[in-house]
């Protein structure tokens, strides 16, 4: 649901002449940020259910507090596209 009105707020004040370029590097680091942000969730979920083994449910619980930070970091994603303002 962001995702265009996210990238139309950060393209719009540039030149025609790189909207391609500028499309590109956009796509790239959204990629970027994807694939480190499900790597680091996963790498997360993996150390603390070792690091809680002698629980139960130790792996449930890790997910759980994966899911939470993702949870945050959504939240913080959020409130910053809320705050983005129009050009005057």
């Amino acid at each position: 649901i962001l995702l265009p009105a996210l990238r139309l707020g950060a393209l719009r004040g540039l030149e025609s002449t790189v909207m391609g370029q500028a499309t590109v590097f956009l796509q790239y680091l959204r990629q970027l940020g994807g694939m480190l942000g499900v790597a680091s969730i996963a790498v997360y979920v993996e150390w603390r259910s070792h690091q809680m083994a002698p629980a139960g449910d130790a792996t449930l619980t890790a997910f759980a507090e994966g899911f939470l930070m993702i949870a945050i970091a959504f939240g913080i994603s959020v409130f910053a596209a809320s705050n983005m303002r129009e050009d005057s």
